[in-house]
């Protein structure tokens, strides 16, 4: 079993590798957690996510991999997030030994429903994304392990490195650079069996539901109560034996084993209900990741959209799958920004945000300004009982800030709601309730370690009333950690600010990393500044790195982006 990740096994994932892997290490599976090329301890440089030498290098893995001794010439993979992107992507090159993956958290699209954009339009999280994953480039090759080659390794890694957001931005429609990576260009090439895992709180839960459809290789899906997280440790919960479901698949495919596993139903969702918002949201729409900061109470931003409620139910309503809203629109601008959130109101007024969508429009070929059109625009996939009682609102708005970047030049959409169609999928034929009994999550014994410092965050919105500017201000600290001699830890402040116009939008992060132990100390500090200049957007990066107090490296990027070209594509749903 192999996870194929750029996140340093030796250090930063030690001790949730070891108890991961542990468990699989136990029952007689092999256990393999290496780092990408250019990260962690392995040679060459890394200079984005899923570029095809790492498809490359991870399929020469896996031939070696089986032919090793200890190995029954039969591989499987697993990871979340950039892991379970490998997966997806590695089984679709079909490595022979490939047998079976377990992918969690991730996407058969990297444009359309991804970190990055979501229905073409610019997401602050891949923002956020970029600023960790930059520093993350930098990282050193530990001596340690590698003895004295590291600092040439490592400062090749720094004159190699370049910001990855400039690429992202440099591709703000769908074109080769986002369909290299992305499944759903080719579903058919996967043919080894496929178990997909997420959580509805998480960003990445709709990707299960289309390769559950499309997929035409052995497979199965999950989705839980959980955000951007493996089940064990699932939040806000209840966390499951996921390790044991995990078992049990490996045995079937790996072993020849049949454990009833693929017997059993080919899609399990969780089903929420009561929905309470999060009580210490301070962005009202949360993260599109979630964690820290799921939604909160949607009144504001309700007072702030277009709303349609309906009547108060008078019995239970069940949404299962991904509701659409069909709807003629019309606007003048180049292209317009519709956000459609479906709440929950209760009785005392509160209201939930069950699911919702971002979708960036543009006109069909042909459509003049200011002509109508009809597009279906659809919210992400949930499962969820509406209570007796409750209310069920359709929210419209033309803005999502934090959540979604602003685009100078967007203007007012005109709706008519005569003829629209709001569609909510229900329990189909197919569809059976029950309660399987996963069992308690387990899991084995940490890496050796100590916490010398606990994770740290404090996220707040200020508000200058007489200069009509919101600033979303986070610092986060995350957990300082000494294994052996080696003490690890990074430290954020991001700072995302906006005013009256589109065109005052502005991040600003700064990132700083530290691995320490007798006689050698590296500090890594990113900084990174995107704002509207000029009718472009510019992107201003820096990166300075240090080996025992003496700078070794310092650099800086600028990259300008024009205003974003037509793309027809954007309309509705690909």
């Amino acid at each position: 079993m192999l996870e194929w990740i750029s996140y340093r096994q030796s250090d930063n994932t030690a001790t949730g590798d070891a108890m991961m892997h542990g468990v699989f290490a136990a029952h007689g599976i092999a256990a393999m957690r290496i780092d990408l090329r250019g990260s962690g301890n392995s040679d060459g440089l890394l200079r984005d996510e899923y570029l095809a030498q790492e498809q490359d290098d991870a399929v020469e893995v896996i031939a070696w991999i089986a032919r090793q001794a200890w190995c029954n010439g039969n591989v499987g993979m697993i990871g979340i997030s950039w892991g379970g992107f490998a997966a997806l992507q590695i089984a679709a090159r079909r490595p022979p030994a490939l047998k079976a993956i377990i992918t969690c958290c991730s996407t058969d699209d990297r444009y359309s429903d991804d970190v990055h954009y979501m229905g073409g339009a610019l997401l602050t999280d891949g923002l956020q994304w970029d600023s960790g994953l930059f520093t993350q480039l930098g990282r050193p090759l530990d001596p340690a392990h590698v003895g004295e080659r590291w600092r040439e390794g490592w400062l090749s890694r720094l004159e190699g490195m370049e910001p990855p957001l400039a690429h992202w931005l440099a591709h703000g429609d769908r074109d080769a650079f986002w369909r290299h990576g992305s499944v759903c260009e080719d579903y058919q090439a996967i043919e080894c069996a496929v178990y997909a895992v997420g959580g509805w709180t998480d960003g990445y839960c709709d990707a299960i539901l289309r390769l559950m459809h499309h997929l035409d290789a052995p497979r199965k899906g999950l989705i839980g109560p959980w955000t951007h997280v493996y089940p064990t440790w699932g939040l806000p919960g209840p966390a499951i034996d996921f390790l044991g479901e995990c078992l049990r698949f490996w045995r079937q495919w790996q072993q020849g084993e049949i454990t009833g596993i693929m017997d059993e139903p080919m899609l399990r969702l969780w089903q929420g209900e009561g929905l309470r918002a999060y009580p210490r949201g301070i962005t009202l729409g949360g993260q599109w990741l979630s964690a820290p900061e799921f939604q909160a109470d949607q009144r504001s931003d309700d007072a702030l959209s277009q709303c349609f409620d309906t009547p108060r139910l008078t019995a239970p309503l069940t949404l299962c799958g991904k509701a659409a809203l069909e709807v003629a629109v019309a606007f003048e601008s180049p292209s317009a920004l519709l956000v459609l959130r479906l709440n929950e109101v209760s009785a005392d007024g509160h209201s939930a945000r069950v699911t919702f969508g971002v979708h960036r429009l543009t006109r069909p070929e042909g459509v003049t300004p200011g002509e109508l059109f009809r597009v279906r625009l659809s919210f992400k996939g949930v499962a969820y009982r509406f209570s007796p009682g409750c209310r069920l609102r359709l929210a419209l708005s033309t803005a999502y800030w934090p959540m979604v970047w602003a685009e100078p030049g967007q203007g007012p959409v005109r709706l008519w709601p005569e003829g629209a169609v709001l569609q909510l999928p229900g329990l189909g034929d197919a569809i059976t309730l029950d309660d399987p009994a996963f069992g308690a999550p387990r899991s084995a014994p940490p890496h050796p370690h100590e916490a010398v410092s606990p994770e740290v965050t404090r996220r707040q919105v200020e508000w200058d009333v007489g200069a009509g500017i919101h600033r979303v201000v986070m610092d986060a600290q995350r957990q300082h950690t000494r294994i052996g001699e080696l003490c690890f830890g990074s430290e954020g402040h991001e700072v995302y600010t906006i005013g009256a116009l589109a065109e005052s939008a502005r991040m600003e992060t700064h990132r700083v990393q530290r691995y320490t132990r007798p006689g050698w100390d590296i500090r890594l500090e990113c900084d990174t500044d995107l704002a509207w200049r000029a009718g472009g957007l510019v992107l201003t990066s820096r990166y300075q790195a240090w080996e025992n107090d003496r700078s070794v490296f310092s650099r800086e990027w600028c990259h300008r982006f024009p205003s974003r070209h037509r793309d027809e594509s954007n309309v509705g749903d690909s």
